[in-house]
């Protein structure tokens, strides 16, 4: 295989192709996310594996234009995630719908090796994490410009409300059909790639807050308030001044904060629940996800010791409390799917993770993986959503690829406070 410099250098020659490609791939996979019809069976899972068969031959293009294979790619995927995936793949045998964990396991893994290529490719043709940063970002401002011109094709305007039967005073923007916790995801990971990219700072002020703007339109709780949070961390962990100093403090209060929210979310009954009215009550109770949680433990759903298939948690939960696709928490619904072992190996697979973003990893990838692990607490996603899919894969594999091909390493941002 050609070495990485030279992969680099013939990349430079040809930049603004090679770049337009690669944003493409990425956007065709993230714009395959967005539902176009409100409809059920098998429509929906044929159009995401179109544009993900679409996104994986422009980035099979690319790779041959540089020199590469698609499949060197996979040598950098993770054990612990190949193993989790096994198990998953093996609950097949005793899921409660086969049909269901077998297209979802097989979706599941095919994006998951679609993005460990397109990390790979990427990283060797961007100079840093920076540049990196700004090819994703440019495919989250693609996607969403054709979320929006969807909108208009279907429904006659750009601003398109979702409105829950149960809840019909809340009107919520989204894309198309998607759930607006699913456009709120792709809007908070286009924010984050934007905020880490190397465009100069009024065009990632235009950007993120014009993100941030329809990520407020949405009404993603989970995802807004963990980007309220994980940017001024970020912010204050460039460069090596007096202030980094403060840094483990900061994490610390802000741990503390995190923890104190869920402590106070588990007792719907708490006194500090009942001084709110109704609508703000029900962001101190996860709006009903602890109902949903209580109902799954105290009817022992996540206490098996096999689960009950992969992705086929909703046919268990679904009878206990109505209209719930999952366990509205990536944990407990790991417990439900793959029982106990599973668990074991998924918490092995977190583990591994965070080791190797402490031990390589840069603040771009970090701040993902805390955006993911946000998110887990009230929605599950890393399995099954495109844009959580993602930011998992970048933080996770992007801090190997980096240092293995002496990239600028291991934070080339420590280099770059200037371009925010």
């Amino acid at each position: 295989m050609t070495s990485s410099s030279a992969i680099r250098t013939l990349a430079r020659t040809e930049e603004g192709t090679i770049g337009r490609w690669l944003i493409a791939s990425l956007a065709l996979a993230i714009i395959g996310s967005i539902p176009v019809s409100d409809g059920d069976g098998l429509q929906q899972p044929a159009l995401r594996a179109v544009f993900l068969v679409l996104g994986f031959g422009s980035l099979a293009l690319i790779a041959r234009q540089v020199g590469l294979s698609v499949t060197a790619a996979w040598r950098y995927f993770p054990i612990a995630l190949s193993i989790y995936l096994l198990w998953c793949a093996a609950s097949i045998f005793w899921s409660v719908s086969p049909t269901s964990t077998a297209l979802r396991i097989t979706e599941t893994s095919f994006t998951f090796l679609y993005i460990q290529s397109f990390v790979f490719v990427a990283a060797l043709v961007c100079e840093n994490m920076n540049e990196f940063a700004r090819l994703v970002a440019s495919a989250f401002v693609i996607a969403v410009v054709a979320g929006l011109a969807i909108n208009i094709l279907v429904f006659g305007t750009p601003f398109h409300y979702w409105i829950n039967p149960d809840v019909p005073e809340r009107p919520r923007f989204t894309f198309g059909f998607l759930h607006p916790l699913g456009t709120g995801d792709i809007l908070a990971v286009g924010i984050l790639a934007a905020v880490f990219s190397n465009w100069k700072l009024w065009l990632k002020s235009l950007i993120g807050f014009g993100l941030f703007f329809l990520l407020y339109l949405s009404d993603s709780t989970g995802a807004r308030y963990a980007i309220l949070g994980i940017l001024p961390l970020a912010i204050l962990l460039y460069g090596d001044t007096q202030a980094s100093r403060w840094n483990k403090v900061f994490t610390a209060i802000f741990a503390i904060a995190i923890g104190a929210a869920i402590f106070i979310n588990y007792f719907d009954n708490s006194p500090i629940a009942a001084n709110f009215d109704q609508q703000n009550a029900r962001l101190l109770t996860l709006t009903g996800r602890v109902t949903i949680w209580n109902a799954i433990i105290d009817n022992g759903l996540a206490s098996t010791g096999f689960g009950y298939g992969f992705d086929a948690s909703r046919f268990m939960i679904g009878p206990l409390v109505g209209r719930a696709f999952h366990a509205h928490n990536q944990f407990l619904n790991t417990l439900v799917e793959v029982g106990a072992v599973g668990f074991a190996l998924f918490a092995a697979l977190v583990a591994s993770w965070i080791w190797r973003l402490v031990n390589t990893g840069g603040l771009f990838p970090a701040a993902l993986c805390g955006y993911v692990l946000l998110l887990s607490i009230n929605n599950p996603g890393i399995f099954s959503k495109f844009p959580i899919m993602l930011a998992f894969m970048i933080s996770y594999t992007l801090p190997l690829i980096f240092p293995r091909q002496h990239l600028q390493k291991p934070e080339p941002m420590r280099a770059q406070t200037a371009h925010l």
